[in-house]
């Protein structure tokens, strides 16, 4: 997290594993699991925080 002011600059990772199941939705099996990150700007709403821009494709732009 980097704070700019009022604002507040967050990078977050996300990993999740998918679950796969027979047709009768038997037997949960674990299949590859896939990684996400993001970049959000937050800025202060009274006591609380919003979430005010979506930076991703910014951030991780070539």
């Amino acid at each position: 997290m980097e704070m700019h002011g009022e604002r507040a600059k967050v990078w977050l990772s996300e990993v999740t594993t998918p679950y796969a199941t027979t047709r009768s939705g038997a037997d949960p099996q674990p299949t590859l699991p896939y990684a996400q990150s993001h970049v959000l700007l937050f800025e202060r709403a009274g006591d609380s925080w919003r979430l005010s821009q979506d930076l991703t494709k910014a951030e991780f732009a070539d």
